[in-house]
């Protein structure tokens, strides 16, 4: 049934977003096994379809919504025809040129399997929240996720995960020093820590190997200090050019989407380049020399600042210099690597040699190297001594670097050779240095020592702009991330889980009717975003209120009292006026109710009270169909009252009609599905081509005529009145005289000519019959009543009862007049005559033309007459559709009987027991068709 195939698009189409990357082709439709002189009239065939259903839905139907209106029909010749091979080549043309005209939605493989795998992951979990969203999402979590390992070995740490579009290459193969001259081929260059702890360790031995292959292919300079400037510079370009590669591989993987296209996206890179930001200054910072001496030598310490354990200088410490004393022979200098004023040997005449007046103090050289008979102070080739205690400050492993006074005026406070305050930021979120100018910054010795040394003037911080900034406070100077929550109203996002304790794929529901699987549920929840407002130098928090972006428009909190799903449009939408909208999902906040006990839909069963969570909103309304109800908890004391607040007739409500259960002691309200939608404040999310047999009345007229041999071909002539209309008295309350009236209130435009029935019971009440049997008779008797009853039909009846002798009992009454005190017991023999002459008799007083006569003949004994009788009756009443059913009870012989029913082309039924009996006259009862009946589906 292409209808229904299409509605089922359509009711689909509503939960699917199209994006620029999705749904942006064509709809080729292939209509197969279509002769040739067919070919026209199946293409308008589809054409109207498909034109009534972008009229019915307008905007709203799939075509607009997947295709763009862009359709091409397609009625395809029978298979192994020759039309059928060329045409498939003409398909396969037409789709190629289709897809020439098309533009490009993706810009290579990669990022169209990630698109196609997020579109299945989405449809699965049955997530049908924005994609462009999610795809953001994921491309940002998956560049953070990797970032740390491109900044510290520049790779990807996974290959199997490579974006191979925007690959990351190996970005040392191209570092090279600013200077011209190439220092080293070193190929794997790896930062040998932790990137996102600017505390983390190095790896010594990584970096030891650095060096040395630095040493190895660098000639020895004559300037040790050059040498070292050497080292520093070419490990500062590598840490530039992996940075600069890095950030442009970070911006080759974001730059297809722009901020006025994507909103999403706005957020997300600032986060992720904030933390580039971050981890890029902690590079920086943590790549920048120790300024400390070598503990054997003079020369500089050349690991990197921070890093633990002793200072060295990654050489022998040995000065090969020769001396600057001796005149002839070649000695070499005897000092340390790096000393200050003239080299020395080992020879003792050159100097005083008397012990240095500073010779406790470490790096001391210990002896005078004045010359001889000198009349100064003792003191070796330091210009300066250091007291090269232990810094003051409690996190500070390094040495004092105050000079020693050679008056012997001594300090409290011993301070390094670092200016810098050495403590982390005091933003919790932030790994950076604080940039105070203090090394004591924030400590109660600060004070101290300025008043010990004359430190006056100055504050802490400097400013880009030159300006000084002071405070107790620990601040790296940069601006930070604020990482308090959004204070704006409503959802900063909306997105799809996996409930926390479901761990199946599918979910199994056990109900006391079936068991069946259904897709696990997934809920839907919303969050805030963290603030994106940056807080200013030198401060703790930022002007204004928390919010997570300046563009990004906030996601309405209600959530559908059904499934629980949450509303998708703005925060502000209802100062609109407009009303709430969502992709609705599982019923988790519905049970079943109704007035029977056993529910059917479609191939589920329920029975009433379990829950709804198998079922989808939007789904389980057209599941209904026509002229279903909803019914809600009723929100007035009783029905009077409830009658005084709503009408049917004018707010789609009323109270219940029936008691729904399964508690029917809690009174409850009857609603037509477009007032249940309204009320809940959602827009209905079902097709605009249903709405309108929602709201219609789902009796229908029961004739025969209806009836199509088609299952999915509905013929049935429903009521023309809304659903839970009142009670039809007179076809001109609605100006419906051209119309049908059924006794129960409804409407109906067909007309159908309907027969009225004259049934003639010619019942045995022979001796044989005394007792159980006749009381068993009786009840049968009353059940074909009670039935004719039902239906209200205005038939007519009469009752022969015979023996040997016949009576007419009851002739040509309203069945509606029946009592069983009729069928009194006569008692005698069995003879078939008289009882059919009786008939005869009946029948010819009463031959009005709507009535057709209906003998139920009925014994449970033998006789051999009846045959003329019965003869004579078929001839006579012929032309009046004569209908007649011979009825055997119990275990006699029969064989008469099934002659009679022979010559009135009628029906024998036999009964050898009282439910038998019973089940014959109901089943005779129900065969003909009341005149004027209706049938409801609730």
């Amino acid at each position: 049934d292409v209808d229904q195939m299409f509605r089922k698009f359509n009711l689909g189409s509503k939960q699917l977003e199209k994006t620029s990357q999705t749904f942006c082709g064509k709809l080729m439709i292939i209509i197969k096994d279509v002769a040739d002189h067919d070919i026209d009239d199946v293409r308008k065939e589809f054409t109207e379809k498909i034109h009534g259903i972008i009229f019915k839905e307008k905007n709203d139907n799939f075509i607009s919504r997947l295709y763009s209106e862009s359709v091409y029909i397609n009625p395809f010749p029978p298979f192994e025809t020759e039309e059928y091979y060329s045409d498939t080549e003409s398909v396969l043309d037409d789709i190629i040129r289709n897809d020439d005209e098309i533009a490009a939605a993706f810009h290579g493989g990669t990022s169209f399997m990630e698109t196609i795998k997020l579109l299945m992951a989405k449809l699965a979990i049955r997530d049908f929240t924005s994609i462009s969203s999610q795809q953001v999402a994921a491309r940002i979590n998956y560049l953070e996720s990797q970032l740390d390992s491109a900044l510290k070995y520049g790779q990807l740490c996974d290959d199997s995960e490579k974006l191979p579009e925007y690959s990351l290459t190996i970005l040392d193969d191209i570092l090279k020093p600013v200077d011209s001259k190439k220092l080293v081929e070193y190929t794997e260059l790896d930062l040998c820590f932790e990137i996102d702890d600017l505390e983390s360790q190095f790896d010594s031995k990584k970096f030891d190997d650095f060096v040395l292959r630095f040493n190895d292919r660098t000639p020895n300079p004559n300037n040790i200090d050059s040498w070292r400037n050497s080292l520093e510079t070419y490990l500062a370009d590598c840490i530039q050019l992996r940075l600069g590669r890095v950030e442009y591989w970070l911006n080759e993987n974001t730059k297809h989407w722009t901020e006025e296209k994507d909103t999403d996206f706005i957020d997300s890179k600032k986060t992720l380049m904030r933390i580039y930001g971050d981890r890029k200054n902690t590079l920086i910072q943590k790549f920048s020399f120790c300024q400390e001496k070598c503990e054997k030598c003079f020369l500089k310490c050349t690991l990197i600042d921070h890093h633990k354990g002793h200072h060295v200088c990654s050489t022998n410490h040995i000065c090969m210099s020769k001396c600057d004393y001796c005149q002839e022979e070649e000695n070499y200098c005897k000092l340390p690597l790096g000393h200050p004023d003239r080299h020395l040997c080992e020879e003792i005449n050159h100097v005083c040699g008397e012990p240095c007046s500073f010779s406790t103090i470490n790096q001391c050289q210990q002896e005078c190297n004045l010359l001889t008979n000198h009349t100064a102070p003792h003191t070796c080739g330091l210009q300066v001594h250091y007291c090269d205690k232990k810094c003051s400050l409690p996190n500070c492993d390094s040495r004092c670097h105050i000079p020693v006074s050679n008056t012997g005026r001594g300090h409290e406070i011993h301070k390094c050779i670092k200016e810098q305050c050495i403590e982390k930021c005091s933003i919790k979120t932030c790994t950076n240095k604080c940039t105070a100018r203090n090394h004591f910054h924030g400590n109660t010795i600060s004070e101290k020592y300025k008043r010990e040394n004359n430190v006056i003037g100055d504050k802490d911080f400097i400013l880009e702009d030159g300006t000084q900034h002071d405070s107790q406070e620990h601040y790296c100077g940069r601006e930070h991330q604020c990482d308090q929550d959004c204070q704006a109203g409503g959802h900063c996002r909306i997105s799809v889980e996996l409930e926390s304790n479901k761990q199946e794929v599918e979910e199994t529901f056990k109900g006391a009717r079936s068991e069946f699987k259904y897709k696990r549920k997934y809920v839907m929840k919303g969050w805030k975003l963290k603030c994106t407002e940056q807080i200013p130098p030198f401060q703790r928090k930022h002007d204004g209120s928390h919010s997570c972006s300046s563009t990004q428009e906030h996601y309405c909190t209600t959530v559908c009292p059904t499934c629980e799903n949450i509303c998708n449009k703005p925060y502000s939408h209802q100062e609109r006026g407009e009303l709430h909208d969502t992709a609705h999902g599982n019923m988790t906040k519905c049970n079943f109710l109704s007035s029977e006990d056993d529910i059917d839909i479609g191939d589920r069963k329920y029975k009433v009270g379990e829950e709804a969570v198998a079922e989808m909103c939007h789904m389980f309304c057209s599941s209904l169909g026509r002229g279903h109800v909803h019914v809600v908890k009723c929100e007035n004391e009783n029905s009077e009252a409830c009658a005084r607040v709503y009408s049917i007739e004018h707010d789609g409500r009323q109270h219940e009609t029936c008691q729904y259960g399964p508690d029917k002691n809690i009174p409850k309200d009857e609603m037509r599905h477009s007032t249940y939608w309204k009320t809940i404040g959602f827009v209905d999310p079902c097709p605009k081509a249903d709405l309108d047999s929602f709201e219609r009345c789902p009796a229908y007229c029961s004739s025969p005529e209806h009836e199509s041999s088609e299952e999915s071909v509905d013929q049935r002539s429903y009521c023309t009145l809304q659903v839970l209309h009142p009670k039809v008295k007179h076809l001109d309350e609605h100006e419906s005289t051209n119309s049908t009236l059924s006794t129960d209130g409804h409407v109906f435009k067909c007309k159908h000519h309907y027969a009225i029935y004259h049934f003639i019971f010619c019942l045995d009440c022979s001796g044989s019959m005394s007792g159980e049997p006749w009381k068993k008779l009786k009840e049968a008797v009353n059940a074909f009543m009670r039935n004719r009853n039902t239906q209200k039909s205005p038939d007519k009846y009469s009752i022969v009862l015979y023996s040997d002798e016949a009576v007419i009992e009851v002739e040509y009454d309203d069945v509606t007049n029946y009592n069983e005190s009729v069928l009194r017991f006569i008692n005698g023999l069995t003879w078939y005559s008289p009882a059919l002459k009786k008939v005869n008799q009946v029948i010819g007083n009463h031959l009005e033309a709507d009535f057709i006569p209906v003998l139920l003949f009925m014994s449970d004994g033998y006789s051999d007459d009846g045959d003329a009788e019965m003869r004579a009756i078929s001839e006579k009443y012929k032309n009046n559709k004569f209908t007649c059913y011979t009825i055997g009870f119990g275990g006699g012989d029969f064989k008469k009987l099934r002659e009679l029913a022979d010559i009135a082309g009628g029906e024998y039924k036999e009964c050898t027991d009282d439910i038998q009996l019973k089940s014959t006259f109901i089943e005779i009862a129900s065969k003909y068709p009341a005149p004027v009946s209706v049938t409801a589906r609730k």
